[in-house]
């Protein structure tokens, strides 16, 4: 399944990902599901490294043993992405983006499904 058209265009999503699921909320907000075999450190680096190169700030992050989250902002558009283990395949990991445009942010709850 490709990204949906409507999927922020200079948000990096990490090469080989398979997006697994599409949903479009209220308020114009998109949750994007997708499966990475990357490995979770080296996934969890490449948010880290690739998004502020794209001009998205990272706030109010977490890390631990096997998830890590984080919202994200830039000049158009707000979001949150999850990254979690799969506990049923080595080096895998769920990765989920919650976008929303900025000029509908006031709906964005930050909730992504499978997230803590």
């Amino acid at each position: 399944m490709p990204l949906p058209k409507d999927f922020p265009e200079n948000l990096p999503v990490p090469d080989g990902a398979v997006v697994t699921s599409v949903e479009h909320r209220t308020g114009g907000r998109l949750v994007v599901a997708t499966v990475v075999r990357g490995g979770f450190d080296s996934t969890l680096a490449f948010l880290h490294k690739r998004l502020p190169k794209a001009g998205y700030i990272l706030m109010e992050g977490e890390v631990e043993e096997d998830d890590a989250e984080s919202n994200f902002s830039s000049t158009s558009v707000r979001g949150r992405w999850t990254l979690r283990k799969m506990s049923d395949c080595e080096g895998g990991v769920y990765l989920t983006y919650l976008t929303s445009a900025v000029s509908q942010s006031r709906e964005f709850d930050g909730n992504v499904p499978g997230g803590e």
